[in-house]
């Protein structure tokens, strides 16, 4: 095992009180990656939902908030569209606010970035990536939308848009957000690259039990 791997696998072992003062004496240790996925303390704490070092790192250190959630794997992931993946909705509802709270007490002015915008290496938003990793919290999938209206408009790099995937995955509360927004630009969105339409996989969405919901990418 590797010292890098040791220090991820510190922040499930050890207690609050120990991680603090690791911290505060060494808080170089936020900014590592690991050398093969090149992923945060913040990438591995959203994949195992853990709260109270998020929480910690805002009391501690806020600037290091805005840096870390921003900063993207060997995927092109955030720890946002990690958190998704893994269904740590939690986890991504108090990453969301740690990330306006660090902002707005850095610069009264801070607008920063969209993090529900921000895509990965094949174009997936956190949001294309709710939808296809078998989430059924439907009111969570909505506060998504809400959170930034734009999500619904961003196609993959396949050309799936959130439309597409919700169709594919029975999101019906969502399918129907989605089709009452007064928007033109939603038209042109059930169309894939490959030509697939949201009624080439509608037949999914008959009600019956699924047993793999997940969106397939090649």
């Amino acid at each position: 095992m590797d010292d890098l791997t040791s220090n991820f696998l510190i922040w499930d072992t050890i207690s609050v009180e120990v991680c603090k003062l690791l911290l505060e004496q060494h808080p170089e240790l936020l900014k590592e990656s690991d050398n093969i996925e090149r992923c945060s303390v913040l990438h591995k704490w959203a994949e195992v939902g853990t709260l109270w070092p998020l929480q910690l790192l805002l009391e501690l250190n806020k600037p290091s908030v805005i840096d870390m959630v921003c900063s993207v794997d060997h995927q092109g992931r955030t720890p946002l569209h990690v958190a998704c993946v893994h269904n740590k909705i939690s986890f991504v509802r108090e990453l969301s606010v740690a990330y306006k709270q660090a902002g707005r007490e850095a610069s009264p002015d801070f607008e920063g970035c969209s993090l529900w915008s921000m895509r990965d290496n094949r174009g997936n938003t956190p949001f294309h990536l709710a939808l296809s990793h078998q989430h059924d919290d439907e009111k969570f999938l909505s506060e998504i939308m809400s959170e930034d209206p734009n999500v619904v408009h961003i196609t993959n790099y396949a050309g799936e848009s959130p439309l597409f995937i919700a169709v594919y995955n029975g999101h019906a509360k969502v399918i129907m957000n989605i089709l009452e927004l007064p928007d033109p630009k939603l038209i042109g969105m059930p169309l894939r690259n490959d030509g697939c339409t949201v009624l080439h996989v509608m037949f999914r969405c008959d009600g019956e039990e699924k047993t793999d919901r997940s969106f397939p990418q090649d």
